[in-house]
C-alpha cells in the first residue's frame, strides 16, 4: 500500500480510487489492531517521486489528503508525510545523490533521507 497504489491506479498492483487506498488501509488496520488493539499505528503518506506526469503528483496529493483524513478518524491512528522535507533536499541537490531511479531512494543516502524526513514529521505529532 503505497506509491505503487498511486503510480499504477490502472493495473492489479495500484488502487483504482483513494476510497479502494483507504479500504486497503483498513484490511492493514484491521489486521494489526486484531493482533495489537491497543497499538498506536502510523501510516505515512507515498513517497514522493520525481519526472512523472502531473497526474501521478495529483493523484498522490489525493492519496495522501485521503489516508490523512482517515487517519484523522481513530485516535490511534497517526498521519506522517515526509514529502515537503524530501523534495525540498532533492531540489538543492543532483537526485542521484539520494535516488536510484524516479521513485526508489537509494542505500543509504536516500533511505537515511527518507527515515529522517519521517522522524522529522512524527516529532511534530
Amino acid at each position: 500500500i503505497g506509491i505503487n497504489d498511486v503510480l499504477y491506479i490502472d493495473q492489479p498492483l495500484g488502487a483504482a480510487s483513494s476510497e479502494e487506498f483507504i479500504d486497503n488501509l483498513q484490511i492493514l488496520n484491521d489486521a494489526l489492531t486484531t493482533t495489537s488493539p491497543d497499538a498506536s499505528l502510523y501510516y505515512i503518506a507515498p513517497w514522493p517521486f520525481l519526472n512523472f506526469p502531473d497526474e501521478a503528483y495529483e493523484t498522490r496529493d489525493i492519496f495522501a489528503n485521503a489516508m490523512k483524513d482517515w487517519c484523522d478518524l481513530d485516535e490511534h491512528r497517526y498521519f506522517i508525510d515526509p514529502s515537503e522535507t524530501i523534495l525540498s533536499v532533492l531540489s538543492e541537490v543532483d537526485t542521484s545523490v539520494y535516488m536510484w531511479n524516479d521513485y526508489h531512494p537509494n542505500a543509504p543516502e536516500g533511505v537515511n533521507l527518507y527515515s529522517y524526513a519521517v522522524l522529522q514529521q512524527a516529532s511534530y505529532q
